[in-house]
């Protein structure tokens, strides 16, 4: 799609590897892993001891990782511009400031807003994520949980040398909490993790995206 629309959002097809951090995770991935051939999907994943990791990137206490090809990575703002571009080329109009206050479905989709109601004529689609609880009807359906990025320098190749990952794979550890990490196109390690506290009556405010105790955690241990 990329190619067909000629969006530039940074798109690379490196594979994803899921690390064993710690002896007591080498279990969670040989489950992960005995699931996929279990679901037909064995020829898709791979099971790499220290060493193989090693040759895709260096890491602190591995001990093997669960890796797949079939997996890439995007600059996602990059990616939403381009394929906004592309709509609007094919004479899509997209209405922006615009809120939604509520919807119904079934043979009378539609939404409604302070300056009247879209009608849809099969469907409507509901892609507000998190933000959906802010509809009365959704209020208790989704809870907004956030995750939250740090950003490093650009590294120097002496650097980039001595941590390997040649082929700029995703890559994320079994630990509890999630963290997520990936190579930029510019040099740069993006480092990613669970974010702000969830808030009561599953509010989301800006400030929450500024959340300081999150913020120094990425900024202090990573």
């Amino acid at each position: 799609m990329c190619e067909e629309e000629q969006i530039d959002a940074h798109f690379h097809k490196g594979g994803i590897l899921g690390l064993a951090r710690g002896v007591h995770q080498l279990p969670i991935i040989r489950s992960a892993y005995a699931s996929c051939q279990r679901l037909g999907l064995g020829d898709h994943h791979h099971l790499l001891s220290a060493d193989e990791l090693a040759q895709h990137l260096k890491v602190t206490n591995a001990h093997g990782a669960l890796y797949s090809p079939q997996s890439a990575g995007v600059h996602p703002g990059r990616l939403v511009r381009g394929l906004a571009r592309a709509v609007e080329r094919r004479g899509g109009v997209i209405y922006e400031q615009t809120p939604v206050s509520d919807f119904s479905g079934g043979k009378q989709a539609r939404l409604l807003t302070q300056g009247g109601e879209l009608r849809a004529k099969k469907a409507i689609v509901l892609a507000g994520e998190a933000y959906l609880t802010r509809l009365a009807k959704l209020h208790r359906t989704l809870i907004p949980v956030y995750s939250l990025i740090v950003l490093t320098e650009p590294l120097s190749g002496k650097q980039w040398s001595g941590i390997g990952w040649r082929n700029s794979e995703s890559v994320f550890s079994n630990k509890f909490t999630v963290d997520y990490l990936t190579k930029t196109s510019d040099g740069r390690i993006l480092f990613g993790s669970r974010g702000a506290p969830y808030m009561f009556g599953s509010r989301i405010t800006d400030e929450q995206d500024r959340h300081a105790e999150s913020r120094a955690h990425r900024t202090s241990d990573r």
